[in-house]
């Protein structure tokens, strides 16, 4: 028969074994994991960096684009603005004015023209078509006779609008 305290022994040591069998194996799974992460996270800091080098690249394109946007700006306001001259002279025929549209462009305009004066509370549209570099006139014959006060605005697709107040 055997001793009793190296049975008890001879059990602990078998399970002192399988326990450090067993955090053996779980230690080498966690290093594995912990192997694996590191790949990972080296993976995802070389994109990181890819992405912030990209995103300097971009951030510099945009720079250089917003620079030539403003150097534009002014030739795209330019553009913008219609090509009519108006002027006022007296009627010949009676007391009011004529207004000339002069079209300094090179192709005809359709514009429409609206005359109002709010001390007479009166209104009136115009539609004309300019042939570049010619002109036409509003005035008692076509309709309005122009007086001090009118304002006169100019409508064309592609322009901004045009408003003068007579005088």
């Amino acid at each position: 028969m055997r001793n009793p305290l190296t049975i008890v022994l001879s059990v602990a040591i078998v399970i002192v074994g399988a326990g450090a069998a067993l955090l053996y194996s779980h230690t080498q799974k966690l290093q594995s994991a912990n192997n694996q992460l590191g790949t990972q996270l080296a993976e995802v800091n070389s994109q990181f960096t890819s992405a912030t080098s990209q995103l300097a690249e971009v951030n510099s394109q945009l720079d250089a684009a917003n620079q030539e946007i403003a150097q534009m700006r002014p030739d795209v306001q330019r553009a913008r603005t219609m090509p009519i001259t108006i002027r006022a002279r007296k009627a010949l025929t009676n007391n009011g004015y004529v207004y000339t549209f002069w079209n300094s462009s090179r192709k005809p305009l359709a514009l429409h023209v609206i005359i109002s004066n709010p001390a007479f509370s009166q209104s009136k549209e115009f539609h004309l078509v300019i042939d570049g570099g010619n002109f036409k006139d509003i005035g008692w014959y076509q309709g309005w006779a122009g007086a001090p006060d009118d304002t006169i605005k100019v409508e064309c697709a592609g322009y901004d609008p045009l408003v003068k107040t007579s005088h």
